[in-house]
C-alpha cells in the first residue's frame, strides 16, 4: 500500500534508492553488460560486476553499508580475488542494484523498457565512462580497475541526473523548492504545491505515522496475544485510485463496530496476504476461537526503506549541489 501511494508521489524513485554513486554504477553495468544479445546473459553479467566491485567495497571501505555486505567482507577476505559468481544475497537480482534501481532508471526513461540496455538519453549523463575493464588476479588491480572507472563520476553526473529526475517529476520538485528541501517529512505542507496529487500527499502525511502505529501494535501482538490493541481511524480519504487499499478500506469500515481490534489486525493480515499471493498457512497469526494464535512462520522484521513515502529519498537525490 505504502510502494502504491509513495508511486504517485515520487514515481521514479523507490524506498531504496539513496545514493546517486549507486545510480553511476548500475548504468556502468548495464552498458558494460549489453554486449551480451539476450537479457538472460546481460542480468548474470551486470550481477557478476556487482559482486566484483562490492568486494573492493568490502576490503577496503570496511565501514560502507550496502546490501550483502556480510557475505562480501567473507569473501574479500581471501588473499586472491575469485571472478567465480558466488552470490552476496538470497536473490541477488532483487535485492541488490538492479532491483532497486532498474524501475526507477525506467521511469526516468534512461534503461529501456523490453531489454536491460540504457537509452539514448545514457550519452548525457555517461559521457567519458570507461570500458569494462580487465581486472587481474590480485586485489590492488581489482582496486584501481574500478578506481579508474569511478574518475567518470562526479559532480556532472550528479547534476545531470538531478535535472532528469526534475524533468520527470516536476510537482514534486516544484514542491520541495519551496519548502526549502526539508529532511523531515513535511507531505502535508506540499500538498499546498501538488495539485495533482494534492489527496495523496495529504493521506502520506498521516499514512506515514499512522502504519508505523499499526505495525507496533502488531508485532506488541504477536508477541503477547492477549495484549490488549486499540487501533484508530484514518482521518484522511482514500483516492480511488489507490487499487491495493481495499483490505485497509474493509477494516477501516468496521473498525467502530468492533470491540476486540486484534481480530481487525489478524484479518487485514490475512486478506493482504491473500491478495499477495500467500495462503493461511503462510500467516504470522491468525484468529482462534480464543483469539490471536501465533504460528510456526517467522514474522518478517519491518525495514524503515521508504517508510516517509520517499520523502527523504527525494530530497537526498534531487536537492541542488547534493
Amino acid at each position: 500500500m505504502r510502494d502504491e501511494l509513495s508511486d504517485r508521489l515520487v514515481p521514479a524513485l523507490s524506498g531504496r534508492t539513496r545514493s546517486h554513486e549507486d545510480f553511476f554504477w548500475t548504468m556502468a553495468f548495464v552498458q558494460w553488460s549489453s554486449v551480451h544479445p539476450n537479457d538472460d546473459d546481460r542480468v548474470r553479467d551486470f550481477l557478476a560486476w556487482e559482486r566484483r566491485l562490492k568486494l573492493v567495497w568490502a576490503r577496503y571501505q570496511p565501514n560502507k553499508s550496502f546490501a550483502g555486505s556480510r557475505r562480501a567482507k567473507e569473501q574479500s577476505e581471501a588473499a586472491k580475488p575469485s571472478a567465480k559468481f558466488q552470490p552476496l544475497l538470497a536473490n541477488q537480482r532483487s535485492q541488490g542494484l538492479l532491483g532497486a534501481h532498474l524501475r526507477p532508471l525506467r521511469q526516468l526513461m534512461l534503461v529501456k523498457e523490453r531489454e536491460l540496455a540504457l537509452t539514448q538519453y545514457r550519452e548525457t549523463l555517461m559521457d567519458g565512462l570507461a570500458q569494462a575493464p580487465r581486472l587481474g588476479g590480485t586485489w590492488e588491480s581489482w582496486k584501481s580497475a574500478f578506481g579508474q572507472v569511478r574518475g567518470s563520476y562526479g559532480v556532472s553526473f550528479r547534476k545531470r541526473l538531478r535535472q532528469r529526475m526534475a524533468e520527470k517529476m516536476p510537482e514534486l520538485n516544484a514542491a520541495l523548492s519551496k519548502l526549502g528541501w526539508c529532511e523531515t517529512e513535511s507531505w502535508h505542507l506540499a500538498a499546498k504545491h501538488m495539485l495533482k496529487h494534492q489527496r495523496h500527499a495529504l493521506l502520506a502525511h498521516e499514512f506515514c505515522a499512522w502504519s508505523r502505529r499499526v505495525r507496533q501494535e502488531f508485532n506488541a501482538m504477536i508477541k503477547d496475544p492477549k495484549r490488549e490493541v486499540h487501533l484508530t481511524p484514518l482521518k484522511s480519504s482514500i483516492p480511488s485510485d489507490l487499487r491495493n487499499w481495499e483490505p485497509l478500506k474493509c477494516m477501516l469500515e468496521r473498525l467502530n463496530g468492533e470491540t476486540d481490534h486484534r481480530q481487525l489486525l489478524c484479518s487485514l493480515h490475512s486478506s493482504i496476504f491473500a491478495v499477495r499471493g500467500y495462503s493461511k498457512e503462510d500467516c504470522w497469526v491468525v484468529w482462534g476461537k480464543g483469539g490471536p494464535e501465533k504460528t510456526n512462520v517467522k514474522p518478517i522484521e519491518s525495514t524503515s526503506d521508504g517508510g516517509d513515502c520517499r520523502w527523504s529519498n527525494a530530497v537526498v537525490l534531487m536537492k541542488p549541489g547534493s
